[in-house]
């Protein structure tokens, strides 16, 4: 990027702050932003700097609105000055990021998420005030807690009144994950997860996303007790503003899922950050995939166990699963657990570096030696006793196959060199209440694949969610249907789709198409629920190894009313198909 392409950007990201700061009624720091994105504007235009994409037009209509707001700004005037400032910055901000004014309004109303604001994370975020005279205190509260939890919590305290070397990260390891009170079992998995991987292959997720951070990029310890959260919700990646105050115990004990290693804060913040935007830590539940999207902003997918799936591979050696249980406890006692004397053998200790008989729990949850594993989906402990019980633990995949249900997995985007996607509304008004006659007034959009060789095309339509009884009664039942066609569809069933989701209550439904037929080719997305109550607000995105376009297709019909008629009327239907309908009533 250019120096005059990233001032560019600058201003218009400065722009999109005060919009934010506007909307959430924070006056006097929505008049700075825009006093700044105007001058950086302004200065550009006046320097002829401001560079060529399509915002450059719009920013040379704007300097007048924008110097007429200064002036009002200058006099007091804020409320209009506001009103200029905002009505110019709108459009900028549409041009320079792409979206629509559509767009932009679908992912405003789903900023505001169970009664609380929470914006798209942008890059001026990253200078957001972490350092105060006096500590922090979020001015939305503390989180909501159940009665059981009401019972069990004495105190709320920062950190620096329970430990005395508190930091956010010593060393990101999922054995050190601990539940406690919190029914959030997926989240704290998804954290299992992500903190594995990152301590694998060395990538920073888990503390990529916490801020205030070092030049290092890794997060630190804020004295302060402001922390900074950003996750992939509803679209786009959002920040979730946090204290440092902890629901703690009779003895000081932490009641929040937290590190077992005295004084890390990471799993503490990540939980407080998360169940803030879900309500509080009376959390009703979730799953994994949808948890690790928000970590993560990776591909969500579920994947149905089926133990009578054609087993190709039956024949081929041992196929072990490593799992952990969140609540760090109450670990598998079938095959190949350390209880095992028969499955063990010495040539698969060796092949996992794993023995059994150091894994043995006593009655009292404590370990008698220390577990040693090396093998790449798990962690090496140190040879000292661990007093504690990780509830880690191997189980073969037949035994998987009998007792689970599905497979939870989140896809790395950076597979897919090609993506894109369209915020927008479904209306509760638009069309019948059940799509099962009629699709027409469903949403519906036209896939363009230029396909070389056989290709990956995955589709996601995520719905937002901005209520936290939305998400523990789910009642919304979603999916996309695909068409070979790249026109409008009406029957549902004429043409035949290609692809015929379930629809299922999850705010993510994933299809994954395999285009295999080279050349360019066309097809039709059609969204659809089970049974429309309620506005939907959702996202569409393709991800593809292939180059794609996707728009929406508009309805091919215009209707015009003519107009001094009373009583009896013509209503005239003109139709780009090459026909028209006259019809007297």
């Amino acid at each position: 990027m250019s120096h005059d392409d990233a001032a560019t950007a600058s201003a218009l990201q400065l722009a999109q702050r005060a919009i934010a700061f506007d909307q959430a009624q924070r006056y006097e720091e929505a008049i700075y932003c825009y006093g700044e994105a105007a001058d950086r504007i302004m200065r550009l235009l006046q320097a002829k700097k401001a560079t060529k994409h399509p915002s450059r037009l719009l920013l040379e209509k704007v300097e007048f609105l924008l110097l007429k707001a200064q002036l009002l700004d200058e006099e007091g005037h804020y409320s209009l000055a506001i009103d200029l400032y905002s009505e110019a910055t709108q459009s900028c901000i549409s041009a320079a990021s792409g979206l629509t004014k559509e767009e932009l309004a679908v992912l405003a109303i789903t900023s505001n998420i169970n009664g609380r604001k929470y914006v798209p994370f942008l890059s001026v975020d990253l200078k957001e005030k972490f350092n105060y005279t006096i500590p922090f205190s979020d001015k939305d509260g503390k989180l909501s807690l159940t009665e059981k939890q009401k019972k069990r919590i004495k105190a709320w305290l920062r950190p620096h009144e329970i430990f005395e070397e508190p930091k956010v990260i010593g060393n990101v390891d999922s054995g050190t994950i601990k539940q406690t009170v919190i029914s959030d079992c997926s989240f704290v998995a998804s954290l299992s997860i992500t903190a594995r991987y990152e301590k694998r292959f060395g990538k920073q997720i888990i503390t990529s996303i916490i801020y205030p951070q070092n030049k290092a990029g890794h997060p630190v310890y804020n004295p302060s007790g402001k922390y900074m959260v950003k996750f992939h919700i509803n679209g786009v990646w959002r920040k979730v503003i946090i204290d440092d105050y902890l629901p703690t115990g009779e003895n000081l004990e932490l009641l929040c899922s937290h590190s077992q290693e005295k004084g890390e804060l990471w799993v503490s913040l990540l939980e407080k950050a998360y169940l803030k935007v879900m309500g509080g830590y009376d959390f009703p539940g979730s799953n994994s995939n949808i948890d690790l999207h928000a970590l993560t902003g990776w591909i969500p997918d579920r994947i149905a166990i089926k133990t009578d799936s054609p087993n190709f591979n039956g024949n081929k050696g041992k196929r072990l699963l490593m799992v952990k249980n969140p609540w760090t406890h109450l670990r598998w006692k079938g095959r190949y657990s350390e209880n095992d004397t028969i499955s063990w053998t010495p040539a698969l200790c060796r092949a996992l570096d794993y023995d059994p008989s150091q894994a043995k729990v006593k009655d009292d949850g404590a370990f008698e030696s220390s577990i040693v594993l090396t093998y790449s989906l798990c962690f090496t402990l140190s040879n000292s006793i661990v007093e504690m019980d990780l509830g880690v633990f191997w189980i073969d995949f037949e035994s998987v196959c009998h007792f689970f249900d599905v497979f939870y997995v989140n896809w790395n985007p950076a597979l897919f060199p090609f993506t894109y996607g369209i915020h927008a509304t479904w209306d509760s008004c638009a069309g019948p209440v059940k799509d099962l006659y009629s699709v027409a007034d469903n949403p519906q959009y036209c896939l363009e694949v230029n396909n070389r060789t056989t290709s990956a095309v995955w589709i996601l339509l995520t719905r937002h969610i901005t209520d936290i009884g939305d998400f523990a009664e789910n009642k919304e039942y979603i999916t996309v249907m695909v068409y070979k066609s790249g026109k409008k569809i009406y029957i549902p069933i004429d043409p035949k789709p290609l692809y015929e989701g379930m629809r299922i209550n999850s705010p993510h439904y994933l299809c994954q198409m395999v285009v295999s037929e080279p050349g360019p080719q066309k097809y039709t997305l059609v969204v659809a629920q089970y049974e429309k109550m309620n506005t939907i607000y959702y996202t569409l995105r393709v991800y593809s190894s292939c180059q794609f376009n996707l728009s929406p297709i508009k309805c091919p019909y215009t209707v015009k009313k003519t107009a001094g008629q009373e009583g009896p009327f013509i209503l005239k239907v003109e139709a780009s198909c090459g026909f028209s309908m006259k019809r007297v009533q």
